[in-house]
């Protein structure tokens, strides 16, 4: 069925930037995730990724017309940093914890398959002095 198609792409989607992220949320290099472009549209794809990665807080941009933008100007002043955003409730704690199982078994299966890849690393960070 469709539907299931999407949902299945939609977690992938969800475990795919939760992997590729752990690493930097583990270290506190991330205090809060803001989803911008596409994906922001989609309620199910945000409760899943507030799931995965709480407890930090999951946002996303509210403004069509900066979508994608913050992300890549949040350095810089002006309407893209300034930006609305509206935050994302995390699901229940029991669904929490079925995403959490999903993304074991994504890992698990991507670590076999992938796991010597050097293009599909996730970002790595190293503190000096640690």
């Amino acid at each position: 069925r469709g539907a299931d198609l999407l949902r299945a792409v939609a977690l992938g989607m969800a475990c795919e930037a939760m992997r590729v992220f752990a690493g930097l949320r583990e270290i506190g290099a991330i205090d809060s995730v803001v989803l911008t472009g596409g994906g922001r549209n989609a309620a199910y794809l945000r409760t899943m990724l507030a799931g995965l990665f709480a407890p930090l807080r999951v946002t996303y941009e509210t403004d069509d017309d900066l979508a994608v933008t913050r992300g890549a100007l949040t350095a810089f002043e002006g309407a893209a940093k300034r930006c609305r955003l509206e935050e994302v409730a995390a699901p229940i704690p029991p669904d929490r914890q079925r995403l959490a199982e999903a993304y074991a078994a994504y890992t698990s299966v991507f670590d076999r398959l992938y796991g010597t890849e050097v293009n599909g690393r996730p970002y790595h960070v190293e503190v000096r002095g640690k």
